[in-house]
């Protein structure tokens, strides 16, 4: 992870939400993150049994991450003066819904590692992701590529589960019709 953006207290999401929104420069798809983050947080802590409720949990909030592939993923309200969240391929394990040969696609809101009081140990790199589905699960292909829409579904994942990026091509005028480009050279 790189690029620290914020370091906190969970308890202090809220704050940092509100305080965002009230400035100009910081991107909707930032503050969709924090508020998104701060829903699913406790329910991503929860499915871990050795978390205690009495415990201090500090967030890292960063802008950019480097994949084991050494790609950078972005997460960004400020890139060369634009924002800049990537689209990422997840690689999903035993699942019995339609994959993209085992990926599934999603745009990343927020990059962050969870730390633990008193030692800051152990560490959990996360990643709030903004899923993306097929845009019909009839036809999931269409000019060779999958078809997608973004779907108002959201969820933290562990930052080892991202299998790359991907190149994602929004449908000349259409809201929210893209196309997963694998024809990248």
């Amino acid at each position: 992870m790189k690029s620290l953006l914020w370091k906190l207290l969970i308890s202090d999401l809220q704050a940092l939400r509100e305080k965002l929104e009230h400035e100009n420069s910081v991107d909707e798809l930032c503050i969709e993150g924090m508020h998104h983050l701060i829903n699913y947080l406790d329910a991503y802590l929860d499915d871990k049994s050795n978390v205690t409720e009495c415990e201090d949990i500090y967030l890292k909030i960063y802008a950019t991450g480097v994949l084991s592939n050494n790609e950078i993923i972005y997460a960004t309200s400020k890139f060369h003066n634009n924002a800049k969240f990537s689209d990422i391929a997840i690689a999903m394990d035993n699942v019995d819904y339609l994959t993209d040969d085992g990926l599934c696609y999603g745009k990343i809101l927020m990059i962050a590692e969870i730390l633990f009081l008193p030692n800051y140990y152990p560490i959990f790199p996360i990643v709030l992701v903004h899923w993306y589905d097929y845009y019909s699960k009839r036809h999931p292909l269409k000019y060779g590529c999958p078809h997608m829409k973004l779907v108002n579904q959201y969820d933290i994942i562990h930052f080892n589960s991202i299998a790359g990026l991907i190149h994602m091509i929004k449908k000349f005028d259409h809201e929210n019709e893209f196309f997963v480009n694998k024809f990248q050279f």
